[in-house]
């Protein structure tokens, strides 16, 4: 998805940098390298190790506390502007950032 870049002198929200972040993820190749880690043989999650990159949405907009992914499990808009397929649950996304550290 394409986004343009304007300045303006609009209110920006804590999301406004999700789309910037979004596009520079896409030119890196973290995704992949993060999808190389060996993930848990778990029943009914098949959770790519790339959708971590939900911290990075979360750290944007100053959260760094994973639990608070669960404020944006139905919110599109984060969703779409970070690449993610889906928006993992704090369980999980706590397990692929532990499985990471340890990688």
């Amino acid at each position: 998805m394409k986004f343009q870049l304007r300045q303006t002198n609009e209110l920006l929200t804590s999301q406004g940098g999700l789309a910037l972040i979004g596009s520079l993820l896409s030119k890196t190749s973290l995704q992949e390298q993060l999808n190389m880690i060996a993930k848990p043989n778990n029943r009914g999650n098949n959770l790519e190790n790339s959708e971590i990159n939900a911290m990075l949405g979360l750290l944007v907009q100053g959260k760094c506390d994973f639990e608070k992914i669960e404020q944006h499990r139905n919110d599109n808009l984060f969703q779409l502007t970070i690449g993610l397929n889906r928006v993992p649950a704090p369980p999980s996304l706590r397990q692929r950032l532990d499985l990471a550290t340890e990688a």
